[in-house]
Formats: structure tokens, sequence, C-alpha cells
């Protein structure tokens, strides 16, 4: 009886040991994340005090980056999209601006009965209306945050650039010098 257990043991935690050493979230796990994005990548906390957070896919893009500036890129590409605008920009926020989560959401109401909700995080607003059960979001809104972030991610790039240029001089520099 010992034997067996101990075999049967050893079966599952070879069978472990083997899932951990393949790679779940590589380069093209991220590209099917981002494309699955949608209005159900995001909830709220159900909470005295909302927050907004990611489900599971969506923080599976956030927790498993390798290279942020292909991410960004592959999340840019989906920004203008309706369903995906919302996650794509709380991830690229979340990437680039941790400390910056501001969160509201305010309640439209018709009589005594909520007709509607209005959220805001980091400028971007969209609405989910309570008797079609749908979101919305506006194209300007969709527009602007599509601005805000290319732009972002530019400027992003350039001090990148300019700072490992600025490294590379101090190192040639020191070689040169014989440090």
């Amino acid at each position: 009886m010992k034997m067996k257990n101990i075999i049967v043991i050893g079966f599952f935690l070879i069978l472990y040991l083997n899932g951990l050493s393949q790679n779940l979230y590589a380069k093209d796990s991220i590209e099917y994340y981002i494309k699955n994005l949608s209005w159900n990548s995001i909830r709220l906390t159900p909470t005295y005090v909302p927050y907004l957070m990611l489900n599971y896919d969506a923080q599976a893009i956030l927790d498993n980056i390798a290279d942020t500036s292909t991410v960004s890129s592959l999340l840019l590409k989906q920004i203008k999209e309706t369903d995906k605008v919302v996650s794509v920009h709380v991830i690229l926020s979340k990437m680039y601006e941790p400390k910056n989560n501001k969160f509201k959401q305010y309640y439209v109401y018709r009589g005594d009965s909520i007709i509607a909700v209005n959220y805001f995080y980091n400028t971007l607003k969209w609405q989910y209306d309570s008797e079609t059960g749908n979101y919305q979001i506006a194209p300007e809104s969709i527009r602007k945050i599509k601005e805000y972030w290319e732009k972002k991610l530019l400027r992003l790039q350039y001090m990148n650039k300019a700072s490992k240029q600025k490294q590379s001089k101090k190192y040639n520099k020191a070689l040169k010098r014989g440090l």
C-alpha cells in the first residue's frame, strides 16, 4: 500500500514539475490575452469604496510582461475598439502610471431608479446603461485617450533612447580614460 502511494505521489510531482517548465505566458499568450480583452476584463470591487480591478486574463498581461514596448504597441493597436478601450487604458495606466489610480462613479437617477452609472478612470469616461445592460463610450473619449497614450509612449520612448545614449557616452568616456 505504501509503495503504491509513493508511486502515485511521484507521478503527480513529475507532472507538476513538467508543467512549471512550460512558458505559459509566452509572447503568443500575451497577444491572445490582448486580443480577448473586453468589458469583462475589468470589474469593480464590491466594497464600500469602489475600486477598478483587472480580471484574471487582463492581470496576466501585467504580471507577465517581458518587453514593455512590445506589449504597449500591441495594446495601443487595440485601444480604438469600443469594447477594449477601458481595459487597455487601465493596463497602460498600471504599467506607466502605477500611482495614478483615480476612479469615480456617479449614479444617474430617474425618480427612484438608477438608469445609468457614469465611470471615470484617469480622465477616461464611460457609461453603463442599466436599462439595456450595455456599456457605452463616446468616440471623442476614445480619440482623446488614444492620442494621450500615443504621445505618452512616444515621449517615454524618446526619453529612454536619450538616456541610453547618455549612458553610452559616459561608458565610452570611461573606456577612453582606462576605467
